[in-house]
């Protein structure tokens, strides 16, 4: 267009200079009297022609710097092509590698159910010694992670490292999958916020602040998680985290701001896929609270928000009701789905949660799993969401801006 436009004015520019040279000839005295017209004519040529090499060299620039602005998107959209490649290339070996997992649980489960057939009697033979307690099991223990919490001399550290991250609202987060027994694969992503506390100190992922820290706006840092995990989904998964939606851990505190909770609503009237792609992850305590906790609750529900109901222990009764109020996930600790440990002396057993929750139409995910031990168990049981240690801890996104830091080498 812009091009065209120039042709257009170097014509005219040029048709202006013959006319004018038409105009002086016409003009000038048939004896040929005078020569000032035929002059004039000339440096009115003169002119137009300076004007139109200026127009035509204008219009080289315009072209050469829409040239370099082309190539700067191409090479933009390429390193973001790159990039989401890669980002999907990343997913795809996580939901590969428990896909393997899932098989060898699976195949661990199925073999100890399988009944034992008697031995046949056979000539009693020199034993050679006692065998290793952890070689008679079905299923051997993993070797332990390294553990994710600072050391003691790394706290203030941490703590400073927070106080920096919550203050500018530039959150980096760490996914741990959720991941799906029926379908070998993630199904969703619990969301850490990671910290990265130099000075030689080990970075840690935070998923909920279970006490205050001093610095800390616990609010701030509940908002800050959302928005990263926001920014992170559309990132990293694109679509995709409306099939696999990212858990985010809130509390009291978020609920207790009302310019906080309107804003999140206000922005899933904005772009409707949030709600798909965003999990709500709170105490169960809170769903029985009354007040502005309640109010903001059935805010965010009512925006077409999902909550999951966290330490879950209810039964029926209390499943149906929790279903009535939004909530579309149930997480209860490995440990309380096996029966080694309960909330109250005559808490249901963890088969009667499951079924209770499975019957109210809620999705129970076991947390925790810690054990090839416990996911076999689980399995047994019918439980198909999962999360813990035993298949993957937090692993960290990086955000648009450690990417650039990472690519400039500051």
């Amino acid at each position: 267009m812009g091009r065209k436009r120039t042709v257009a004015g170097l014509a005219a520019v040029v048709t202006v200079a013959i006319l004018g040279a038409a105009l002086a000839q016409g003009a000038a005295p048939a004896g040929g009297g005078s020569s000032v017209l035929p002059l004039l004519a000339g440096l009115i040529a003169l002119a137009a022609l300076g004007v139109a090499v200026l127009a035509l060299r204008r219009a080289r620039q315009s072209q050469a710097e829409l040239t370099r602005f082309t190539r700067s998107i191409e090479m933009a959209l390429r390193e973001l092509s790159t990039r989401s490649e890669r980002d999907a290339a990343s997913i795809g070996e996580l939901n590969r590698k428990i896909g393997d997992e899932i098989r060898e649980l699976t195949e661990a489960a199925a073999r100890a159910a399988q009944p034992v057939e008697p031995a046949a009697p056979a000539v009693a033979q020199p034993q050679p010694g006692p065998v290793p307690a952890e070689a008679a099991q079905v299923v051997r223990l993993p070797p332990e992670r390294p553990s994710s919490e600072p050391e003691a001399g790394s706290h203030d550290a941490v703590q400073r490292a927070l106080a920096r991250i919550v203050a500018s609202g530039e959150a980096e987060v760490s996914l741990q999958p959720i991941i799906s027994v029926s379908q070998s694969a993630a199904a969703a992503f619990e969301v850490h916020m990671h910290v990265e506390p130099g000075e030689g100190g080990r970075a840690v992922d935070i998923r909920r602040l279970a006490q205050s820290v001093p610095g800390v706006d616990q609010t701030a840092f509940e908002v800050a998680l959302v928005r990263a995990a926001i920014a992170a989904g559309r990132r990293q998964l694109g679509s995709a985290t409306e099939r696999m939606p990212f858990h985010v851990a809130i509390s009291e505190a978020l609920l207790s701001s009302a310019d906080e909770v309107r804003s999140i609503a206000e922005l899933a009237q904005l772009h409707k896929p949030l709600t798909a792609s965003l999990v709500f992850s709170i105490p169960a305590a809170l769903l029985s609270a009354g007040g502005e906790t309640r109010q903001h609750l059935d805010l965010l529900t009512s925006a077409g928000f999902r909550l999951a109901a966290e330490n879950w222990d209810g039964g029926g009764s209390d499943a149906a009701a929790a279903a009535r109020r939004g909530v579309a996930f149930v997480k209860v600790a490995a440990n309380r789905l096996l029966d080694r440990e309960r909330s109250r002396r005559r808490g249901a057993p963890g088969v009667e949660i499951a079924a209770a929750a499975a019957e109210a139409g809620l999705t129970l995910v076991a947390t925790a799993v810690s054990r090839d031990e416990d996911a076999v168990g689980l399995i047994d049981l019918g439980i198909d969401l999962m999360v813990g240690e035993r298949f993957s801890g937090p692993r960290r996104i990086r955000s648009a801006a450690a990417r650039q830091a990472a690519m400039t080498g500051t």
